[in-house]
């Protein structure tokens, strides 16, 4: 399919960014204030610790570990009380803890439609079609729990932002001939995603097995590696001081079948696996996004292999 004259397209862009964030401001209008018990855990336990990084002081709960969304609360902090620090920032923030609230989601909302518009954008760009374009926007609307958490202060807006970011580099790295003249520049580039994903929530690492597809050789698959732990390590810097807090939970989750250290005392407990597998298979979502994933995986295999690339091993 073409692209209609370029004069209609930036309204194309801007148009389902727009719905996003309007219907992540109409969500948190009608789902109550930040205090209500499903929404006070951890939108306040991030309210506090971008208090306590724009104090410059390490956060208390870095158990995501969350430091990018807590780093972007701390920056709306400081530029909503420009010049206040102190005590009298503290008073401020404490004052109208709901109110501060509602900056942090509508900034957070913000950096998503931005990365929407961006990734329509540049999905055109590379792929010459604006139908195509408008489907990598649309990706937030495939599940209501994306837009169930868009307003929240807590990390899946962010993760949400950092998808569509790693969907548009996926879109540029199977360019023909794209992943065979930059695999340096790819390597940076996935790195300092994954590195910044698990830094905001340690459960997205999953999904920067993707790159492991693209990234064909040793060379930048260890540069790929090196690039992560650099990022996870500077986009937790702030976090560093409490990192003892963040490791307590981690090794008593991972001792753990259950969620947060509960279960029973082994890494899988074969009895209620599968179930899980399948409840969270049961979604219908899913079932075209995985089909689709694994045929992407499969084509992208099965090209390398004709061009002889080589499969790491």
């Amino acid at each position: 399919m073409g692209s209609p004259p370029s004069r209609f397209l930036w309204p194309a862009w801007a148009f389902l960014p727009a719905v996003y964030l309007a219907a992540g401001l109409v969500l948190r209008h009608d789902g109550g204030p930040f205090w209500i018990w499903h929404l006070v855990d951890p939108s306040y336990y991030y309210l506090f610790d971008s208090l306590n990084l724009a104090l410059g002081q390490a956060p208390g709960h870095p158990y995501h570990p969350g430091t990018p969304v807590q780093m972007i609360g701390a920056l709306l902090l400081h530029m909503v009380h420009r010049g206040v620090g102190g005590d009298m920032l503290v008073e401020r923030v404490l004052a109208d803890p709901e109110g501060t609230l509602r900056v942090l989601s509508t900034g957070l909302l913000c950096v998503t439609a931005a990365a929407m518009f961006a990734a329509g954008l540049l999905a055109h760009r590379w792929l010459g079609d604006w139908a195509a374009g408008l489907m990598v926007q649309a990706g937030p609307f495939l599940s209501k729990v994306v837009l169930k958490n868009a307003y929240h202060v807590k990390p899946e807006p962010l993760l949400t932002a950092l998808m569509l970011v790693l969907v548009v580099v996926v879109i540029w790295a199977l360019r023909p001939g794209v992943a065979e003249r930059h695999k340096t520049a790819l390597a940076v580039l996935f790195g300092l995603i994954a590195g910044l994903g698990v830094a905001t929530k340690l459960t997205a690492a999953p999904i920067f097995v993707l790159p492991l597809f693209l990234l064909w050789g040793w060379r930048p698959l260890v540069l790929y590696g090196l690039v992560s732990a650099g990022a996870l390590a500077l986009f937790t810097l702030p976090a560093w001081p409490a990192f003892h807090k963040f490791w307590a939970l981690f090794v008593e989750a991972s001792l753990a079948s259950g969620a947060y250290g509960q279960g029973a005392r082994t890494l899988i407990d074969v009895d209620t696996y599968p179930q899980a597998v399948l409840k969270i298979f049961s979604r219908p979502v899913l079932h075209g996004v995985f089909l689709a994933c694994l045929g992407t995986a499969l084509a992208a295999a099965w090209r390398a292999r004709r061009r002889g690339a080589p499969w790491p091993a």
